[in-house]
């Protein structure tokens, strides 16, 4: 199974001090966990800003680099990538995890599974 992560989730949890790679391996351990090129993407251009999500930036590629993950080229923005692939893979082959909640309607129409990163350090 594909678990395809949002920029979205890497920074929730990074901002509550939790690493959702980790998290996402803990509940399907020996899964595909997949970006898109746009979240490395998004991530440095925020890591160039100053404050606290330029931090939590900074601390979401060097895990990253450290995280067994795909990461795959397209030209579509994060949010139009995750829906395509989604739907691309079905809802048995694909979960998508997302904080960011216009994505996770748009994915959940298509019946797909989405999980949140909590507070706590789980998925809901």
């Amino acid at each position: 199974m594909r678990i395809l992560i949002d920029t979205s989730s890497i920074l929730f949890a990074l901002s509550n001090m939790k690493n959702v790679f980790q998290i996402i391996s803990d509940r399907f351990p020996k899964q595909e966990m997949v970006i898109s090129k746009g979240v490395v993407n998004e991530l440095e251009r925020l890591a160039k800003e100053k404050g606290n999500r330029a931090k939590l930036a900074r601390t979401a590629l060097m895990e990253i680099g450290s995280t067994a993950l795909k990461i795959e080229e397209n030209e579509l923005n994060v949010d139009r990538w995750i829906e395509n692939a989604a739907k691309d893979a079905g809802g048995r082959e694909c979960v998508v995890c997302t904080n960011d909640i216009n994505l996770k309607k748009k994915v959940r129409m298509h019946g797909i599974k989405v999980f949140s990163a909590t507070r706590s350090g789980t998925l809901r």
